[in-house]
């Protein structure tokens, strides 16, 4: 049988552990940095007891963590989190090894059908601010850089309305890994972005 080799490249990467001691020690930072996310979202979730149905308002979160996105290592939280077999209501935090950090909301069933107004009804805020809106038809996947999702500042209110008549309705918003220092504060800010436009409560 043919020898199975490495090239040059990865075996200067096998016989290097610091590599993956320091990719662990990026992780583990990560998830401290997501833990704080989740803090902060659930002290402003409570502000919005009434506002929004009783089971996301008591839903609890969770951290997932994971290797093979598209082959990338990646940590994740849900929070709200309500997953029925045909009504979802989430809002996904994720870091994503290579590529970014992004915020998505994600609702179908009875939760696209009550606030699907609501989102039209802020496709100004939505557009200026740079959020993104899922066109196509995988409800798991996450990557800006294909036609999955298009902005929607080159949507008008036609379209944006028609996309969120399809079998699921997923919001999302994305920054660069090199914004580590300041990704809490861009989750908080999306975090209120979010709610206040499922409320009607968008700053106009």
């Amino acid at each position: 049988p043919a020898k199975i080799r490495l090239s040059a490249q990865e075996l200067e990467m096998v016989t290097n552990a610091e590599l993956i001691l320091t990719k662990n020690r990026i992780m583990e930072k990560a998830l401290q940095l997501l833990g704080q996310v989740q803090q902060r979202q659930e002290s402003f979730l409570k502000t919005y007891a009434g506002k929004l149905p009783d089971e996301v308002i008591s839903s609890t979160p969770k951290i997932s963590r994971g290797e093979q996105l598209q082959g990338l290592p990646y940590l994740v939280l849900d929070y709200p989190r309500v997953f029925t077999q045909d009504h979802f209501f989430a809002i996904r935090s994720l870091f994503w090894w290579g590529k970014f950090f992004s915020i998505t909301l994600h609702l179908s069933g009875r939760y696209q059908a009550l606030f699907q107004q609501a989102i039209v009804a802020a496709y100004p805020q939505w557009s200026e601010k740079g959020w993104h809106l899922a066109v196509e038809g995988d409800p798991w996947q996450h990557d800006f850089l294909h036609n999955y999702y298009k902005p929607v500042a080159i949507l008008d209110a036609a379209q944006m309305q028609q996309y969120l008549s399809g079998p699921f309705l997923k919001l999302a918003l994305y920054w660069p890994l090199n914004e580590w220092d300041n990704a809490v504060d861009h989750f908080d800010h999306a975090f209120s972005d979010l709610l206040t436009g499922l409320t009607g409560r968008f700053d106009v």
